[in-house]
């Protein structure tokens, strides 16, 4: 019941809202008709799940904890072999905190290069630094934990952002992208009224003609 609410605050406020499920749960969440699934770490290993999950023909988002490239492998197999190829695969170390030498952003390349698929970071550090740096180093997607209070009981809260901090991140990762542009080199526009000032040049000392030699 409060799931269904969930979705549908989520709905009045223009936001796009899915799930992590379980066998149990996946069918009545898939009534509330998510924009996607969520396989989280903890049922990374569940073949039987993820093939249900698939069966939905939804966009799905995977958290690779406590992973190898082996896991991964089956994964994509079953993916491949449904034919569905919407889906994104986050680098993720599961560890609440995680300490920043842990984190192996160079990861989400070398997802993106060995299976030609979307990569992105589930990043469980405790400030916002790392999850900017993550969209610099070509991360598409950002998951992050969210609280009202990292005071609160139990097991993620003291791994989340609390509101501002959320905010402030997503400014962060909103400067990153527009400060990386479009990969085109080219003078910009705003930059070439410089060039009288900045850029050396030969001029002549003295007048010269059309077509003298000198």
């Amino acid at each position: 019941e409060e799931t269904g609410k969930a979705f549908d605050y989520a709905r009045e406020l223009g936001m796009e809202v899915f799930t992590t499920s379980g066998l149990r749960t996946l069918e009545w969440v898939d009534k509330l008709n998510p924009s996607g699934y969520k396989i989280s770490s903890g049922i990374f290993s569940n073949e039987l799940l993820i093939e249900k999950t698939i069966e939905k023909k939804r966009p799905t988002i995977i958290s690779t904890g406590i992973s190898a490239y082996d896991d991964i492998d089956n994964i994509v197999t079953l993916f491949k072999n449904a034919d569905h190829k919407d889906y994104a695969i986050l680098q993720c170390t599961s560890l609440y905190p995680c300490p920043d030498e842990e984190v192996h952003l160079s990861v989400m390349r070398s997802i993106e290069e060995k299976y030609q698929i979307m990569s992105g970071l589930s990043d469980h550090t405790t400030a916002i630094d790392v999850p900017s740096l993550a969209v610099a180093a070509g991360a598409k997607i950002i998951e992050k934990h969210f609280t009202l209070d990292r005071a609160l009981p139990g097991p993620d809260h003291r791994a989340s952002l609390e509101p501002n901090e959320l905010k402030s991140m997503v400014k962060a990762i909103r400067n990153i992208e527009i400060a990386m542009g479009d990969g085109i080199k080219k003078a910009q526009p705003s930059e070439i009224k410089n060039i009288t000032i900045a850029r050396k040049s030969i001029v002549a000392k003295k007048r010269i003609f059309k077509g003298e030699l000198f």
